[in-house]
């Protein structure tokens, strides 16, 4: 009998290594064929031109948005698995918002398929790292990523795959677990909006790493709510979009051009569920954001507690006090300011950045450029080792079996 059971965990032993060998393998393949990309060293923003992404909006087309949310999804197998589509779209009809998207992790959720407002929306990424990006505008779901560590490379490589089926791309939560970089941030390209504040992570420190280093993607703010039944998951944080209509495609060109600033609610753990949703209907309004003569005027629709003006490296530059409305002038040596508004609610702002270009509409210079020559060698580098790898294991097996039925004869 114990002959038997050693037998069997032998056996069960050896199955295992095969399925653990073969999973390797996959993703050893994975890796090799990542591209190896040509990363240029960063330029500031620079020109004569003051770009502004909010000159001559109507502050009466501010539409309230939440695009990073989970449903139950996978059988239930990801975190959101107590959301249920028609609850989660309840909640967010209440609380007054005019767009929100479902965004399940690999996975196309079309249940609001029918709301004027839909966006298909996922978010992806399984790895280690949560290195996870938002599909804005999805066709289809990319399901490559690089589960166990991320070189620069894998990161680009997901970021370009991503944005051949779809319209937007967002980098999601990205100072959780250090998934991205300040130096990261100084050459990946190709993406479009940039997760500054979540419940998750607030990351307008790596914000403004990426804008120093002359690259623009615009804010977007989101609950990334996983648990609908807690109460500091849902409207504590939202993008408003200026947008006449809500079509997809409306929509997406606003976000696209820099049409939106992101919000933080201050929602209190102990507020009933009637009073989150009677403060959700008074908050604060961006009223003016001009560029005139090199001079930054915001205006909101009632007095903050301070408006703060931040440049480049992130440094706070100029901090206006108890006003409805705050000027800065810009000087030679500014890149950009952003500015981030506090409100006596403990309601925040955190608005575009105005930066310089060279022609009077931006256009992100940054384009790294796949190295052909060392993609292909590190593919053939890759098929090597791993072919010198699996001959050590098949040699090993062979002699040690023979030493095995040596032994057995003796």
């Amino acid at each position: 009998m114990l002959k038997i059971l050693q037998k069997f965990f032998k056996y069960f032993l050896s199955f295992i290594g095969i399925i653990i060998f073969i999973k390797l393998s996959v993703f050893y393949f994975i890796y090799i064929y990542c591209p190896i990309y040509d990363f240029k060293e960063p330029e500031k923003f620079k020109g004569i031109f003051i770009y502004n992404p909010y000159q001559n909006l109507e502050s009466a087309n501010w539409k309230k948005a939440n695009l990073h949310v989970h449903s139950r999804a996978w059988g239930g197998l990801t975190d959101g698995l107590k959301n249920f589509p028609e609850v989660l779209g309840k909640y967010y009809d209440d609380l007054d918002y005019d767009i929100y998207s479902i965004s399940d992790y690999m996975r196309i959720n079309d249940f609001l398929k029918d709301s004027v407002f839909y966006i298909p929306t996922y978010e992806h990424g399984y790895s280690i790292q949560k290195y996870h990006q938002l599909g804005i505008g999805a066709r289809e779901v990319s399901y490559t990523d690089y589960p166990y560590f991320q070189t620069i490379h894998n990161k680009q490589h997901i970021i370009d795959l991503m944005k051949e089926s779809c319209e937007l791309v967002s980098m999601n939560h990205p100072s959780i677990r250090n998934a991205v970089t300040g130096n990261d941030l100084k050459f990946l390209a190709n993406f479009d909006m940039f997760e500054a504040v979540s419940r998750l992570s607030r990351s307008t420190h790596l914000w403004d790493s990426l804008l120093s280093n002359g690259y623009y993607a615009y804010i977007v703010a989101n609950d990334d709510g996983h648990d609908l039944y807690k109460n500091n998951e849902v409207g504590q944080f939202c993008t408003f979009i200026n947008t006449e209509s809500l079509h997809q495609s409306d929509v997406i060109k606003a976000m696209r051009e820099g049409r939106t600033f992101g919000a933080e609610i201050r929602i209190y753990d102990n507020l009933s569920y009637e009073e989150k949703i009677r403060l959700e209907k008074f908050i604060e309004e961006l009223s003016k954001v001009e560029v005139k003569e090199g001079i930054l005027t915001v205006r909101t629709n009632t007095p903050a507690v301070f408006f703060s003006f931040i440049g480049q490296d992130g440094k706070a530059l100029l901090n206006v006090e108890h006003s409805d409305s705050a000027s800065y002038q810009f000087k030679d040596e500014d890149t950009y300011i952003r500015t981030e508004i506090w409100f006596p609610s403990q309601n925040r702002f955190y608005l575009n950045p105005v930066f310089r270009t060279e022609k009077m509409f931006p256009e992100n210079k940054r384009k790294p450029e796949v190295n052909y020559f060392l993609s292909y060698l590190q593919v053939v580098i890759g098929f090597v080792v791993y072919g010198a790898l699996v001959f050590s294991i098949v040699f090993y097996i062979i002699v040690r079996r023979r030493k095995n039925i040596s032994s057995k004869k003796e």
